[in-house]
């Protein structure tokens, strides 16, 4: 069991054996009771390990030769191929190991238990691993296998179709001497091995079918094995090469120390079949003869390169290109869509028609021929854009709104914007900012963008409700806040009414004396200290009429001139003088100081009231009365 022992008997064996996980071998050797040698039968048996990332299997197909048998345990192999196209599979030992082929460091294929992929060698050295990967992910193996490419192949990497050897002890053997040993002949000064060659022992025919393999000549070095220089003049080998039957090629006859030989280039052109000879001379001794660095040669055909083709759905519109046009299979291709102006790139589509990538540039794996169109479409028309903005004059006031909220609108556009009032507020129109015109009156206001707009939308507070007021309340309210002007200092222009509400009226209907104050209130200073009594009517708010008198002491500037003594009157103990103080007299208690009962009773009348006409007649016919008695009185002295 995997090489120890286990068991034996007579005649039948059976017993128990303990199997590891991978690969077990189980061999069976049957001894005959006879002097036969010994019969053994070998089994493989596999028991599933998730962690075993071997491979059972590799192979590269009939074109490329393996130099190393394979093994599980060997990871770096080479090889040699004639043919540009093979194709290797690879088996792991587990059936759910992940296996990968690796060809110019990219993975190609990947699989789960085995993997096959079709390669393109170029001549030369070509690199190709397989990746295993157990099941559980734990181990990973990579096995690495070096393939010679080229048109020349050692006859030694190729399995005969038969040979013959005249001496069974000393059998054709493939890059040794028929003794087993290094290829060494004589160079006529010195020794020379090969590495690659053709052993054999006269009398020998060694014969290769060449069908269809397309070989154009044959070349090899031949000699008599240097192996038989202990006894050198034994040996006498005559080398013949046969093509389809005819003979192409007779050397002299070689001994021991007889110097190598050159065949040249022979002519393989349409062959089917090689044939090397070697012909003993008087006897077969010591006659080990080799054919050294044997080869068959032909033109190395590089792999058929794979074709990327690009095209457009119509040239107006742009171009395409590729990175390189033809590549190699598995190489990475570039192509690259230019779009004119105008215009702009859609996708890539393969000749049925189907989408295959909207990436510019596309970037992808060559396996096959393929042809991709470019497709491109026209810029769809973009209109100019403009601004609309739209702000309340007064946000306390009332709100906007606009039917786009960014504010954004194409040319040519029609906007609508909306202005909603605030209780107590009323909408008033649109006008343009750092504008004076309403541009419309309508709240919700419509109309065609055609430049960035900047609106104001304006609103007022609605009005109060207006109060009535009568003339007697305002009046009542003067007198009460003492707002009426007592005194006049000198040099003052004009005597200031106070304020009365709106729509109500306030002025000077008359004053006493007159000349100092006028009725639109101006004031004339007088030269001395001056009372006037200014009678004023307010107007109220509902028409009512109320007049009052105010006493108001005037200021004089001081130059008053003392009266000439009169010549006294015997009739009158006042000297004339009852005129004159009487009339001041009338005019002191003609009313009380301002504020006062007497001055301040207020009038009030009606609009179109007649009983200020009644009043000022009883006054005149009072003042002629009184004027007439000074005259008569006057008279008399």
């Amino acid at each position: 069991m995997n090489g120890k022992e286990v068991t034996s008997a007579a005649q039948t064996v059976q017993g128990d054996v303990t199997v590891a996980p991978g690969i077990n071998e189980i061999t069976i050797r049957v001894t005959p009771e006879t002097s036969a040698e010994p019969v053994y039968y070998k089994l493989k048996l596999k028991v599933p390990n998730a962690a075993n990332a071997c491979l059972e299997a590799l192979s590269l197909g009939g074109n490329v030769s393996l130099k190393e048998n394979f093994d599980a345990d060997t990871l770096k192999y080479t090889a040699s191929a004639t043919e540009s196209a093979v194709t290797i599979n690879a088996t792991a030992e587990e059936a759910n190991a992940t296996v990968e082929v690796i060809w110019k460091d990219k993975v190609i294929q990947t699989g789960t238990g085995s993997a096959s992929a079709e390669l393109g060698l170029t001549e030369g050295d070509n690199t190709v691993k397989v990746k295993v990967t157990s099941a559980d992910k734990s181990t990973e193996k990579t096995y690495k296998v070096t393939v010679h490419a080229s048109g020349d192949t050692w006859l030694s990497d190729l399995d005969w179709t038969s040979q013959t050897s005249g001496d069974s002890g000393n059998p054709t053997r493939k890059d040794k001497s028929c003794g087993n040993n290094t290829l060494t002949l004589w160079d006529g000064s010195k020794e020379e091995t090969f590495d690659k060659g053709i052993g054999s022992h006269a009398d020998s025919t060694i014969i290769y079918d060449l069908t269809g393999k397309g070989y154009t000549s044959f070349s090899s070095y031949y000699g008599v094995d240097r192996e038989t220089k202990i006894n050198p003049s034994q040996a006498s080998i005559t080398f013949k090469v046969y093509v389809d039957g005819n003979l192409k090629f007779t050397s002299d006859v070689m001994g021991t120390n007889t110097a190598k030989g050159f065949t040249g280039d022979i002519d393989l052109t349409g062959a089917t079949e090689l044939k090397l000879v070697m012909d003993k001379g008087a006897n077969n001794w010591s006659d080990h003869g080799d054919w050294a660095n044997a080869k068959l040669t032909k033109p190395f055909t590089a792999p058929q390169p794979v074709v990327v083709t690009v095209q457009v759905n119509d040239p107006a519109m742009g171009s395409a290109a590729t990175d390189k046009g033809e590549y190699q299979k598995y190489d990475t291709a570039t192509v690259t869509a230019t779009a004119k102006e105008g215009y702009h790139f859609v996708n890539w589509t393969n000749a049925e028609g189907t989408e295959v990538s909207d990436a510019n540039p596309h970037v992808f794996d060559v396996t096959e021929d393929v042809i991709l169109k470019a497709n491109f479409a026209a810029n769809p028309v973009v209109k100019k854009q403009y601004t609309v903005t739209a702000t309340a004059s007064a946000e306390a006031m009332g709100t906007v709104s606009m039917d786009h909220e960014d504010g954004i609108y194409e040319d040519g556009e029609k906007a609508t914007v909306t202005a909603k009032a605030k209780e107590g507020h009323h909408f008033v129109g649109w006008k343009l900012k750092d504008a004076e015109d309403i541009l419309s009156t309508d709240a919700k206001y419509t109309f065609k963008v055609e430049k960035d707009v900047d609106l104001i939308v304006v609103f007022e507070k609605d009005a109060e409700p207006e109060q009535v007021i009568t003339a007697e309340e305002i009046m009542r309210r003067i007198i009460a806040d003492k707002s009426f002007a007592t005194s006049i200092k000198k040099d003052t222009k004009k005597l200031t009414l106070p304020e009365v509400p709106e729509n109500a009226q306030i002025e000077i209907c008359s004053v006493n004396p007159e000349g100092i104050i006028a009725l639109n209130g101006e004031v004339t200073t007088p030269q001395e200290d001056t009372e006037v009594i200014v009678t004023v009517k307010v107007t109220g708010t509902d028409g009512s009429v109320a007049t009052t008198e105010f006493k108001v002491m005037v200021e004089g500037n001081g130059e008053t001139e003392k009266p000439a003594p009169e010549k006294p009157n015997p009739e009158k103990p006042d000297n004339g003088n009852v005129n004159q103080s009487g009339a001041k007299d009338n005019n002191a208690n003609s009313s009380t100081p301002n504020g006062g009962a007497g001055q301040n009773t207020v009038k009030a009348i009606k609009t179109g009231d007649t009983a200020n006409f009644a009043l000022y007649g009883i006054v005149m016919v009072a003042a002629g009365a009184v004027i007439a008695t000074l005259v008569y009185r006057r008279k008399r002295s």
